[in-house]
């Protein structure tokens, strides 16, 4: 891009220098034939070369047909002049244009390269397994059943050696931890919906609990806050996985 930049460049100047010396001439040229009395005075008798203050000395002796020949140069060096003018304001133009062009580049946001995978595809898919047992354990405390089990496997089938690995598996840990806290969160809430069932004297049911909390805004809140906050964790745990690439533990997982 610079370098057909500065060719550009070049090229007007160029075209500048042409126009300004074909301008000398022209105005030499002219002084040399002008018609009439003028021209006439300017010549030196005897046939002696006359010094008119252009960039070479011009002989005065011309024939009849000479002022003609003259216009028809100056025709020529007129359609020339004409098309230098016209070139140049198309080069500008392009010059502009390359400009806005560079500095669109220029802002434009870079393109990062996308990270390669650190994770054994082994491992990978061991890991996924158990992400989602843990995202049906509905205990409140440490895992049980098959939660438990395909928890185990992924620490197994980890590399002590590799970081990326041990990183993953402390997600695993950490997502655990929140889910049993999360699952006490849930129990309490329904605990104080039951309360409130039972205080309108019906006997209190699962569809009727959960009525009460829907139709309860605090409590409403408090559950759709857990729900939304394990789902967004376990979607970004979920794709690090499935692209076999380790991240850092998301803040959709701090069980705050």
């Amino acid at each position: 891009m610079s370098a057909v930049f500065v060719i550009l460049l070049m090229f007007c100047a160029v075209i500048v220098m042409v126009i300004r010396v074909d301008n000398d001439r022209e105005k030499c040229a002219a002084r040399v034939y002008q018609p009439g009395p003028n021209r006439d005075a300017q010549r030196i008798h005897f046939g002696v070369v006359a010094r008119i203050p252009c960039s070479s000395t011009l002989t005065t002796r011309r024939g009849p047909g000479d002022y003609h020949s003259y216009l028809g140069r100056r025709e020529a060096r007129g359609y020339v002049h004409r098309w230098s003018i016209a070139a140049m304001k198309y080069i500008k133009m392009a010059i502009a244009m390359i400009a806005l062009v560079a500095s669109a580049l220029a802002q434009a946001p870079k393109k990062t390269t996308p990270e390669k995978p650190n994770l054994r595809e082994s491992f990978a898919k061991t890991g996924l397994k158990a992400l989602l047992a843990i995202g049906d354990f509905k205990g409140t405390g440490s895992l049980t059943g098959p939660s438990k089990e395909a928890y185990e496997d992924a620490r197994a089938k980890a590399n002590s050696a590799s970081a990326p690995e041990t990183l993953m598996i402390a997600n695993l840990t950490n997502l655990a931890i929140m889910r049993s806290a999360d699952n006490l969160a849930r129990e309490n809430i329904m605990q104080k919906a039951m309360a409130k069932v039972d205080h309108d004297g019906v006997r209190p049911n699962a569809y009727l609990t959960l009525e009460k909390v829907r139709q309860d805004p605090e409590l409403s809140a408090a559950l759709d806050s857990i729900s939304e906050r394990e789902s967004g964790c376990s979607a970004a745990l979920e794709k690090a996985f499935r692209d076999r690439i380790a991240i850092p533990l998301p803040g959709t997982c701090s069980g705050k």
